[in-house]
């Protein structure tokens, strides 16, 4: 690596060969967020990069936006991180200059990338086949371990066992509802609304072990909710997302909540709002489903800790172990 500090030239040629390129294209949001860092650093204000500054210079949060509460930052910032991770393994693997944002921080950290000689390479690329092997084969048994548990689940050794799992059939992987997202504002904020329905039950279901179901009318949600009589006699729905899309004085307002339909308690929610534009309206709601999605259930998200705490209440329980297990790789 290179002792001195790259010049702003070589920074902003960098910056400008990571935005073209892969997730960044596809994502106004963590390019926002990248430019932003990157010209605060280069204009010697680093120091100014803080969370409450991000959500609200970039993500258009209001001036009472807590990062404490408000995950928003923290979210697109592991994102980031993932994304510039991939860029500097396939198309930014031989370029002249790293930019990275260590855990920890939101400030850019700039790093001369030193051409590596051919047995480098190999050797590096062999290490990546291990590591690969390596976690595929963890995941790999975690998920047979998770197959064999509940086989066995399913082999009821009495007649009396065998009514009991019937009536209450016990719990493996969480199964979420989206219920449909009430709008408000007119036909437009409809259309917002099925399509934040849509998109995000899509993006819910790209995680593994999550199942995701979407209700498409109010009345096959509320049918839903009076089988069950009570919410916490579901024994095969875990979790309900519901949510509101206001579309006033061309601003778009999503409240999204997530209900535990066995504690019959709200566990998480969240707020945003953006600009109503025509032309880009179904890419921020693209981005929005997939924020939520991700702060939900990708490892040690919402969805991830409430099963840790399933978890801790019920040790005896192997397949929640195996699924956490599963989970982390």
């Amino acid at each position: 690596m290179g002792a001195q500090p790259p010049d702003r030239k070589q920074v902003l040629e960098q910056l400008d060969r990571i935005l073209r390129t892969g997730d960044f294209e596809r994502s106004a949001r963590i390019s926002q967020f990248l430019k932003f860092i990157v010209h605060k650093t280069l204009d010697g204000e680093a120091e100014d990069i803080k969370g409450y500054t991000l959500g609200v210079e970039v993500f258009d949060k209001p001036e009472n936006f807590d990062p404490d509460t408000d995950a928003t930052v923290r979210v697109e910032a592991t994102r980031l991180r993932k994304a510039l991770t991939i860029y500097y393994h396939e198309d930014g693997k031989n370029d002249p200059l790293i930019i990275t944002i260590p855990k920890g921080s939101y400030k850019p950290v700039f790093i001369e990338n030193t051409p590596r000689t051919t047995s480098e390479n190999a050797s590096n690329d062999n290490d990546d086949h291990v590591q690969k092997f390596i976690y595929f084969g963890i995941a790999t048994l975690c998920l047979l371990l998770l197959a064999i548990g509940i086989n066995r689940a399913h082999m009821p050794e009495t007649a009396e066992e065998s009514v009991n799992e019937q009536i209450a059939p016990k719990r493996y992987i969480p199964v979420v509802v989206i219920a449909p997202f009430d709008p408000i504002g007119g036909p437009e904020a409809e259309n917002l609304a099925h399509s934040m329905e849509r998109r995000l039950t899509t993006n819910l279901r790209r995680f593994k072990f999550l199942r995701a179901l979407r209700l498409d009318t109010v009345t096959e949600y509320e049918t839903f909710v009076q089988k069950t009589a009570s919410l916490k006699r579901t024994p095969d729905t875990h979790y309900a997302i519901e949510g509101m899309i206001r579309l006033k004085d061309n601003t778009v307002s999503a409240n999204i909540r997530v209900l535990d339909l066995e504690k019959t308690t709200f566990v998480w929610s969240y707020e945003e709002s953006f600009p109503y534009d025509e032309q880009t309206v179904e890419d921020d709601l693209e981005e929005l489903s997939g924020s939520v999605a991700s702060q939900l259930s990708s490892a040690y998200g919402v969805f991830f800790n409430l099963e840790q705490e399933r978890i801790d209440s019920n040790p005896d329980n192997p397949l929640s172990k195996h699924y956490i297990c599963y989970l982390k790789f």
